[in-house]
């Protein structure tokens, strides 16, 4: 038996292919896989309302041809002393968000918690920055209808992404580069996908989205 998991994924699939390619009746297929994903013998009150969050959101991106999100990721630390002398960094959170928009509309925002696992080997917000930036692709890959058809802006208030991303700066960090391929790979799916540097003041709320999904 398939999962609901899978039967989700497949209902967005065809949800999405529906809005991006012209059929013989488009409404009574649109009826069918509605009454599937809302049916309360299979899924549960907070699935359905998901599903109907991500059908929302594919219609209002299938008329955008541009979309600007913000990125941001987030570690809290702790310092614990383990000598008279010396004091020992530790992550006790992590998370990564971002807020998709066009035309001064919000159409999604999302904070992600990250796995304290992601942190081990660097203990700086960077690697929930590039976190945020890989969920932010996936997520309009995956609700957007003609990927291939939409420009992308990536706004950030981290210099080391930014300039990673545009090649400005060397990539030395080995984590760093292996999320950059990750990246890059996905920025692919799309028209195009530029990065724009921008203060930190003006990334308050991804900022805010970012500490408050903390994994602990």
């Amino acid at each position: 038996m398939i999962s609901k998991e899978l039967l989700s994924h497949s209902l967005h699939s065809s949800y999405r292919e529906l809005l991006s390619s012209k059929t013989d009746d488009p409404d009574f297929l649109k009826k069918e896989i509605i009454e599937l994903a809302e049916n309360a013998e299979i899924f549960s009150e907070k699935e359905i309302e998901q599903h109907k969050e991500a059908f929302l959101l594919m219609e209002k991106l299938s008329l955008k041809n541009k979309i600007s999100c913000h990125v941001d990721g987030s570690v809290r630390i702790v310092y614990e002393k383990k000598s008279d002398s010396l004091l020992k960094k530790r992550v006790i959170g992590a998370g990564a968000a971002y807020i998709i928009e066009s035309e001064g509309e919000i159409l999604s925002e999302q904070g992600v918690p990250l796995p304290l696992s992601f942190m081990e080997e660097d203990m700086t917000s960077h690697i929930a920055e590039y976190h945020a930036l890989i969920a932010c692709l996936d997520a309009l890959f995956l609700h957007y209808p003609l990927a291939e058809n939409l420009d992308v802006e990536i706004e950030t208030d981290s210099e080391v992404l930014c300039n990673q991303m545009t090649y400005t700066a060397r990539t030395r960090n080995v984590r760093h580069q292996k999320l950059k391929e990750q990246a890059l790979e996905k920025m692919q799916r799309f028209h195009s996908v530029s990065f724009k540097k921008i203060p930190r003041e003006s990334n308050g709320w991804a900022d805010r989205l970012a500490r408050t999904s903390y994994q602990t």
